[in-house]
């Protein structure tokens, strides 16, 4: 029997980015599709069932990815011929228009909350970002409006994509159940692997080590150069440990000799302000790994954290809530092993990806056989 053909699209993603290739496109390939991702400057190849098409990036800037890379990937998309098509990156929005008006099934995946992040961008004059965000608003509900379904990873994206198109569905990115690391021997760390920028306030973190005796922070991630050399400068920079990228079989490993998992996230637009984002994945790993949290007091985060009795949520620009919550867990190692075993079995049992792939399956499954659209 020939297989479905179905083709994800990215023109700011990497081929091989978490939630598109290794959660939505392996398992689509496990049940059965032919999966196609269409990416910039990937390589040309099969893995785990996907075939990655490389489309090159011949110049930098905006202009030309929005314009002229866009382009062509629509002409990759073309060559395919897929049934469904899949693409991730609000700048693909009028090629998604253009595979329906062939009569292709199309969904769109907003992995971020646009018009708030335009209002955090800084290289935009203030007056601008409440304009561009109100006029993106509109420009992309006429959009969505013609797809057959979008989805989004939490619920104030999924409002605001249902006022333009009813189905429109949360598929979260819940981490796999399988990177627990328990069996290295912990030491006095706290850890974080991710995005080291300004929004994450490492350099709060680094101010509080200071503070506090016997205790190293385990930091890896890309890092602007410019922002790196700020927490160099800090006091504090010699109680940290900073890898740089690594795998993510070394970040298990990081993870696994720490003690407690911190993500101290500011209030901003990009993430929901203080109601927060289910996005800001740092939390979902330190529970797969069995660690406890020290995480910002985002509304959504309280309430997991609270149900699941598995960590701190702190004011994030409050010092000494940080400080405290960190020697917490440190002297308390029971309690804080128990907040570990509670995050990892909230994340065997709820949140993990396994529940959110049987979402999306299910999600092509009815599309392929709706004949309405």
């Amino acid at each position: 029997m020939e297989k479905i053909k179905v083709c994800h699209l990215t023109s700011v993603h990497s081929a091989k980015d978490i939630r598109i290739f290794k959660k939505q496109c392996c398992s689509l390939a496990k049940a059965g599709y032919e999966v196609y991702i269409i990416a910039p400057n990937a390589v040309s190849e099969e893995i785990e069932g996907v075939k990655i098409i490389g489309v090159p990036v011949r110049k930098e800037g905006r202009f030309y990815r929005m314009f002229c890379l866009t382009n062509e990937i629509f002409q990759k998309a073309l060559e395919v011929d897929a049934a469904i098509y899949h693409f991730h990156d609000p700048e693909l929005l009028p090629i998604g228009l253009k595979l329906k008006r062939k009569g292709k099934k199309v969904i769109f995946d907003s992995h971020e909350d646009v018009p708030q992040q335009i209002l955090s961008k800084e290289y935009i004059p203030l007056f601008l970002r409440y304009i561009i965000s109100s006029v993106y608003s509109i420009y992309e509900g006429r959009i969505i409006h013609k797809f057959d379904a979008t989805i989004t990873v939490n619920e104030n994206i999924l409002h605001r994509l249902k006022r333009n198109n009813i189905n429109s569905f949360i598929v979260s990115n819940y981490p796999e159940t399988t990177s627990c690391c328990n069996t290295v021997e912990k030491e006095n760390r706290i850890c974080f692997a991710g995005a080291i920028n300004e929004g994450y306030l490492h350099h709060k973190v680094v101010e509080v080590l200071n503070k506090i005796d016997d205790i190293r922070y385990s930091l890896a991630g890309q890092c602007d150069l410019k922002y790196l050399e700020k927490l160099k400068q800090m006091p504090g920079w010699e109680k940290v440990d900073y890898y740089g990228v690594i795998p993510f079989s070394d970040v298990l490993l990081l993870y696994g000799k720490s003690k407690i998992g911190i993500a101290i996230h500011d209030y901003t637009p990009n993430v929901g302000g203080k109601e927060g984002s289910l996005g800001i994945l740092k939390n979902f790993e330190f529970m797969a790994a069995g660690i406890p949290i020290i995480c910002t007091d985002f509304n959504v985060w309280r309430k997991i954290i609270e149900e699941e009795k598995c960590g701190i949520c702190v004011d994030p620009h409050n010092l000494l809530e940080i400080e405290s919550a960190i020697k917490y867990l440190i002297n308390n190692p029971e309690e804080a092993k128990r907040m570990g075993d509670n995050g990892r079995k909230a994340i065997v049992e709820r949140y993990n990806w396994q529940n959110e792939k049987e979402k999306l399956l299910s999600l092509y499954t009815n599309l392929l056989y709706d004949t309405n659209n």
